[in-house]
């Protein structure tokens, strides 16, 4: 996997509430992030700390950035059919050879 797509993946997992930066790392100490599963319990000197379940709260309204909440564009992309014209070959319909089977032919 590329970085780009790792770095897309653990930003769309904070922001649903399934991991949560515990400590920021540091590049000069060569201390990377700590990172906490909000599905889990975690493990800390007081004792045990339920998990958060932030990714409850998560309800994906907020999300606007490609435009899932925009309006629709009036133009499409791609054409729904090929233009008219001369060009290209002619349609013909697809059939079966006859006598072709597939498989070793013979019974069970």
């Amino acid at each position: 996997m590329g970085k780009a797509t790792v770095g897309r993946a653990f930003s769309e997992l904070v922001e649903k509430g399934f991991l949560a930066l515990e400590r920021e790392g540091n590049w000069y100490s060569r201390r990377a992030h700590e990172w906490r599963l909000t599905t889990k319990p975690m493990q800390r000197a007081k004792g045990k700390e339920l998990p958060s379940h932030d990714w409850r709260e998560y309800s994906g309204q907020e999300k606007t950035k490609l435009g899932s909440l925009a309006e629709p564009s009036q133009t499409s992309v791609v054409p729904f059919e090929n233009p008219p014209g001369t060009s290209g070959s002619k349609r013909e319909p697809v059939r079966r050879k006859k006598g072709r089977r597939f498989g070793s032919g013979s019974a069970h």
